[in-house]
């Protein structure tokens, strides 16, 4: 489905104030931009392929995004988007919970809750430990950052033993 005119020239007005940066479609044959090259995407494309534009990029190029419709009664404007090559971006970290390789657990302890939120991303996570254990520095499982974990207080989890 093509663009409308009076989308055309005001998308045309907006792509003038970024003069030397490239512009592209996303839709073949629905105005007079080229298709966007397979390597540069915005930003939350990149985010669908495991992939982060990190803060204070600057875009190589501008992708127009919607076409004008409706999404569950929502207007969807047209317009540009900033968009980055793959060169800019970096793999999102998947880190898992570093191992606990100098606490021992003792069994006859309580074990109790550790929480953590990570100051870089904002996640709360938790941590089951004996109540022993000291504060425990992890990372987090959503950036990978380093993070604390402390103690919440008063949360207890039963131990099921064999009598």
């Amino acid at each position: 489905m093509a663009r409308s005119s009076a989308i055309i020239e005001r998308l045309k007005i907006e792509a003038a104030e970024h003069p030397n940066v490239p512009h592209y479609d996303c839709k073949p044959d629905v105005s007079c931009w080229p298709l966007q090259p397979n390597d540069v995407k915005t930003e939350g494309y990149w985010k669908k392929e495991g992939r982060r534009v990190p803060k204070g990029t600057a875009p190589i190029a501008y992708v127009v995004s919607g076409q004008g419709s409706s999404f569950h009664g929502i207007k969807l404007l047209t317009r540009w988007m900033p968009a980055y090559h793959q060169d800019q971006t970096l793999p999102v970290k998947v880190a898992k919970p570093a191992p606990l390789e100098n606490v021992t657990m003792d069994t006859t302890a309580p074990i109790v809750l550790y929480v953590y939120r990570c100051k870089a991303c904002g996640q709360a996570g938790q941590l089951h430990l004996a109540e022993s254990a000291l504060d425990v520095t992890t990372v987090c499982a959503s950036c990978g950052a380093e993070v604390l974990a402390e103690w919440d207080g008063g949360v207890e989890l039963a131990i099921n033993e064999p009598e």
